[in-house]
């Protein structure tokens, strides 16, 4: 085993291990969401590329404001893609000195309205089969108080990151699905790839908990030894009969919002 494989072994360890302890009919869910998608590009292709091999349909969360005919065109082809809502143009407008929000509390809440309606337009003009009304706040950071513009302009649903302030509900009504897992570049050349938050969905696993986990990863940032770990993840648990890869569609029970199949998808181990 090389070097690569073995470090991959080792972060993926403590879910591998949880997931051995279940029996079959024990079912775990799992969904992916990849975030920051702009433009068509060889990094999209080998994501979806991915995405059919392991038969794990993606949600993928595109900058509107950034939008790019070619990923529009891109995407009218692709099967198993939901497209969820990232943002207006993804900047940061926190005041200095606080962590990165596109809609910190001090933004006009107009402002808010104007680009979370606008936003949830653009991309259901774009991809108007594939868009699901759920937002994924940049940053994964979204103020409670600006919840009910979500119900407002149209949104169901939120997905940021397990272990933030989005784990706090501030409107009941939204469907709330955040991603427990990140599969990151590690910092410094040739240090490899991680998956945060391992350890947690496997204390999870193992206190009783079936998901739906979610994974985050962001195919512009990846190199090599990140989409292997990413393709050796979803294979490795493709292994376990209990698990099962749900849409994000299903995950958002937003499966009589368009024309596009929402059925049940089982991990292919290829």
């Amino acid at each position: 085993m090389s070097l690569v494989q073995q470090s991959a072994h080792d972060v993926m360890a403590p879910i591998v291990n949880a997931l051995e302890q279940l029996s079959s009919h024990e079912e775990v869910q799992f969904w992916w969401r990849d975030d920051d998608a702009e433009v068509s590009s060889p990094a999209l292709d080998r994501l979806l590329a991915l995405s059919t091999d392991t038969g794990v349909p993606v949600g993928l969360a595109v900058i509107p404001g950034h939008l790019e005919q070619s990923l529009a065109t891109h995407l009218s082809a692709a099967n198993d893609v939901d497209v969820l809502v990232h943002g207006w143009i993804h900047k940061n407008h926190a005041p200095k000195g606080d962590p990165a929000s596109e809609y910190p509390l001090s933004r006009h809440i107009d402002d808010v309205r104007g680009e979370l309606a606008h936003s949830l337009a653009v991309l259901h003009e774009a991809f108007p089969q594939k868009t699901l009304p759920v937002f994924v706040p940049p940053w994964n950071r979204l103020p409670a108080e600006f919840e009910d513009l979500l119900v407002e302009c149209g949104y169901v649903g939120l997905s940021g990151a397990s272990g933030n302030s989005l784990q706090n509900p501030g409107t009941a009504s939204l469907r709330r699905a955040h991603c427990d897992l990140n599969i990151v570049v590690k910092p410094g050349a040739g240090c490899g790839a991680d998956i945060r938050g391992a350890a947690f969905v496997a204390k999870s696993i193992r206190a009783g908990e079936r998901g739906p986990f979610g994974v985050v990863t962001h195919h512009r940032l990846f190199d090599d030894a990140t989409w292997k770990l990413c393709e050796l993840f979803w294979k490795s648990i493709a292994s376990f009969e209990s698990v099962q890869a749900v849409s994000p569609r299903q995950v958002f029970h937003t499966e009589g919002m368009s024309e596009h199949t929402a059925s049940r998808h089982v991990i292919r181990n290829n």
